[in-house]
């Protein structure tokens, strides 16, 4: 399956994704918002077959995740 990223520029701004629990989830990522060492936030996408490299990234930066946004 082809995945797809989209950045959009509206009047009021950007969308910086597609839909979390739509279709990025369809075409197999899953949205995490992310706490760094530091304090700093990031929205994450991630492959779900590359799910134990995330992992492994984010103990080695010792970065959070807060919240699973396509879980809501």
């Amino acid at each position: 399956m082809k995945k797809e990223h989209d950045f959009a520029a509206k009047a009021w701004g950007f969308y910086a994704t597609p839909s979390v629990n739509g279709r990025l989830k369809d075409q197999g990522f899953k949205t995490a918002l992310v706490r760094n060492n530091a304090g700093r936030v990031y929205v994450m996408v991630v492959e779900l077959e590359r799910m134990a490299d995330f992992e492994r990234y984010l103990q080695a930066e010792k970065n959070t995740v807060i919240e699973w946004l396509d879980e809501r």
